[in-house]
């Protein structure tokens, strides 16, 4: 019988000592590590609090009754394995054994506020086109909706960014 990654759930906060206890038992473990960018002093936190990766061919009552372990994860009575390509899509994004995450992008929100040369109701030349509009609003990092006049109606498009500028301030 082959051994399989298996999932162990594990205590609050016990991760680490029921990984070293598995350990001295002979288990192979995987936990998990990452450092939040937040906080004021960022510390190693588990990646996936509470869980713990044991590599086994059957031997669940060694896990279960490790100290700080209360149960394997099951697909109804019976252990589920992992995927060997979940563990290794995780080692690969580690550095120094921890696990490297994207940044946390920006809300958009927040980009708005600070990169958006346009307010709502400001006069915007479109390039490329003899119209001009009133800037309504940003839909995301790249576009913008407008509103313009055209044969006596009122018309509202998407446009890119890049292809406004700014025509006058409107006051207020």
């Amino acid at each position: 019988m082959a051994e399989h990654w298996f999932v162990a759930c594990v205590q609050a906060q016990q991760e680490k000592s029921a990984k070293l206890k598995l350990e001295q038992k002979g288990f192979e473990c995987y936990l998990p590590i990452y450092v939040p960018q937040w906080g004021v002093k960022p510390k190693m936190r588990p990646f996936l609090p509470g869980y713990l990766f044991v590599r086994t061919e059957h031997y669940f009552n060694a896990i279960i009754t490790t100290p700080g372990i209360w149960t394997v994860l099951c697909s109804g009575d019976r252990p589920q394995a992992v995927a060997d390509w979940v563990i290794d899509e995780m080692v690969e994004r580690e550095q120094d054994g921890i696990i490297q995450l994207p940044p946390r992008p920006m809300s958009l929100k927040r980009w708005r506020e600070l990169n958006s040369r346009f307010r709502r109701g400001d006069a915007v030349h479109v390039q490329g086109g003899p119209l001009d509009a009133v800037f309504e609003e940003m839909i995301d990092k790249t576009r913008a909706q407008i509103f313009f006049k055209l044969l006596g109606k009122l018309h509202t498009k998407m446009v890119p960014l890049a292809k406004l500028s700014l025509v006058q301030r409107a006051a207020g």
